[in-house]
């Protein structure tokens, strides 16, 4: 993909120079606005599914990278790019998803739009203080009704892989000696109820109730 004078923020668009079609897009670091378009394309994970086809179909080459206009200040960048959008037709003759600068609202992503995102977020590793900015985003916040249905949702029929013996011994650990409420108790017995249990057990557990009602049978030794 072709570049042109990447300095600073401002207004851009990838041009496909044998239709005429743009995707515009607004940026304060132009050149890093461009390295990350072209790692996405290259790696067939744009999140922009109109672009990455056409990418796909017609090559890098076929592509330019070009500054329509320095924005020197941040907060007017949006504005420009809106501009820009009108005036180049960039959604109905090109390849932007919205209307609306900025904004991906109402944008309804296709199932191959989302595989991709998927497929690019996959084994990324978020740095500690990201993780603790989301932390703390989230301390203290109440969830809804609605939230913790759709996150019971989820994880039902949620199946795991066998555990290695050192998961399950730490498991084993951070849980032994922890006081059981009554309400979790009638939570593991519901569960259980009815669940056939494997036979091996079965025959543990039928073991031990025989050797403890043998065990009082035997007579007691006299002092």
């Amino acid at each position: 993909m072709g570049t042109t004078n990447q300095g600073h923020g401002g207004i851009y668009q990838i041009l496909h120079a044998a239709s005429g079609k743009v995707y515009v897009g607004s940026a304060v670091h132009l050149g890093k606005r461009q390295a990350q378009h072209q790692r996405a394309l290259r790696a067939g994970t744009h999140r922009n599914v109109k672009l990455q086809r056409a990418w796909d179909k017609y090559g890098e080459g076929a592509f330019v990278f070009k500054v329509l206009e320095h924005v020197p200040e941040p907060a007017n960048l949006l504005q420009r790019e809106q501009a820009w959008i009108d005036e180049l037709g960039a959604v109905a003759k090109g390849f932007n998803l919205t209307p609306t600068a900025g904004s991906i609202l109402g944008m309804k992503l296709t199932d191959e739009a989302k595989r991709r995102m998927s497929a690019a977020a996959t084994g990324k590793t978020k740095a500690p203080e990201h993780v603790a900015k989301v932390a703390a985003s989230l301390k203290g916040r109440k969830m809804t009704d609605e939230q913790r249905q759709k996150m019971r949702n989820a994880k039902l029929g949620k199946t795991f892989g066998p555990r290695s013996p050192e998961v399950g011994k730490k498991i084993s650990a951070a849980l032994k000696g922890r006081p059981l409420s009554e309400e979790h108790r009638q939570k593991l017995a519901d569960a259980k109820r009815g669940k056939p249990q494997p036979p091996e057990l079965v025959a543990k557990r039928a073991a031990a109730i025989k050797a403890a009602y043998v065990a009082r049978l035997k007579p007691q030794p006299t002092l």
